[in-house]
């Protein structure tokens, strides 16, 4: 049940950050227009990407933590702070952020300044 949970928190993950960068594109070719290079503009979102994601890590990695504590007599082989399950959801949903961020930002990067502002 928690890996179905992980699979459909990482999709969503996904389909959001993408459609974010995506969503952004006008805003790349303004930058890259005005002498932006590539590379800062890639950093510039995948950190923008990666404080969403750490955003939501915090926040879910507390709730957990506290919500743990009332269901620990029904978590089997887990206890209420097991460090090596959280850490472990927290570093796939960062790789997920970072997935979902590199592949539209790398086509927006790369794409005319013009075609991209002409693009909304």
């Amino acid at each position: 049940m928690g890996s179905l949970g992980l699979l459909l928190a990482m999709t969503g993950l996904y389909g959001v950050l993408s459609w974010e960068v995506s969503r952004r594109t006008a805003e790349i070719g303004i930058r890259m227009a005005l002498g932006a290079s590539a590379s800062s503009v890639r950093r510039m979102v995948l950190r923008s990407s990666l404080a969403i994601a750490a955003a939501g890590i915090a926040v879910g990695g507390g709730a957990a933590m506290l919500l743990a504590i009332p269901l620990a007599p029904v978590l089997k082989g887990a206890g209420p702070a097991d460090a090596v399950a959280i850490f472990t959801v927290a570093a796939a949903l960062c790789l997920v952020s970072v997935a979902a961020s590199w592949s539209p930002v790398r086509r927006a990067s790369r794409i005319d300044p013009i075609s991209a502002l002409r693009y909304e």
